[in-house]
């Protein structure tokens, strides 16, 4: 090789590693993360330092959430805000709790797709209550049982229109809701999107016309109206 050629080689590696070293002084000393500020007053944070990256510049936002979020699945969401040069400031998004779940060994709040917040003795109340016959419950935990899940479907589709005070869940897959002046009745085993779709086309029409049953009993092939 000649040496015209050698000399360049290093020249140019040299200058290479010299700009690598300033990157990395500059991502780990004028833009190392000093200060990490919490967005919540219910939610306490513990940062284990061998574990947490040290860059502000090259913080992984999107792997530190999922890791997190997978760890501690209270939370809805995490975000991550960049305040240079030294301050990163984390927004932690607690699950919000819908119903009350009520089962012969305990209550729990959960929210819209299942998860245990939190025993009833928090200071949450107003909401409706779903009495299922399960067990086992832990915080922390989803809810994967199909009476439950199909009254959470219930309550997200019609809770602000249908104001439901409580859905009780039976032994044998039948689910009443409970409202002021009218109980529905629907299984667990149905297609709920197709249940509830013909739900609200009946309320619909007894809107317009007025008026509501007492009644609407959905486990048929037909729907049953009681007045």
């Amino acid at each position: 090789m000649p040496i015209r050629t050698l000399r360049f080689i290093l020249v140019y590696g040299l200058l290479f590693i010299l700009l690598a070293l300033g990157v990395f002084v500059v991502a780990t000393r004028v833009f190392s993360i000093q200060v990490v500020t919490v967005v919540s007053s219910s939610v306490h944070v513990e940062i284990n330092k061998r574990e947490f990256p040290e860059s502000l510049l090259f913080f992984p936002s999107g792997k530190m959430r999922a890791q997190i979020l997978a760890t501690n699945p209270i939370l809805a969401d995490i975000r991550f805000t960049k305040s240079y040069p030294h301050t990163l400031i984390m927004t932690p998004v607690l699950r919000k709790p819908v119903a009350l779940l009520a089962t012969p060994a305990r209550r729990v709040f959960i929210d819209a797709i299942g998860y245990v917040l939190s025993d009833e003795t928090s200071a949450v109340g107003g909401l409706p209550v779903i009495t299922a016959p399960i067990s086992g419950l832990r915080i922390g935990q989803k809810v994967t049982d199909s009476g439950v899940v199909a009254s959470l479907t219930m309550l997200t589709k019609f809770g602000t229109t249908l104001p439901l005070e409580s859905l009780t869940v039976s032994e044998d897959g039948d689910i009443t809701a409970h409202t002021e002046h009218l109980d529905i009745l629907f299984t667990q085993d149905e297609n709920t999107g197709t249940m509830l779709t013909t739900l609200q086309i009946l309320l619909s029409g007894f809107r317009i016309k007025g008026t509501l049953p007492k009644v609407i009993d959905l486990r048929f092939d037909k729907p049953v109206v009681t007045f």
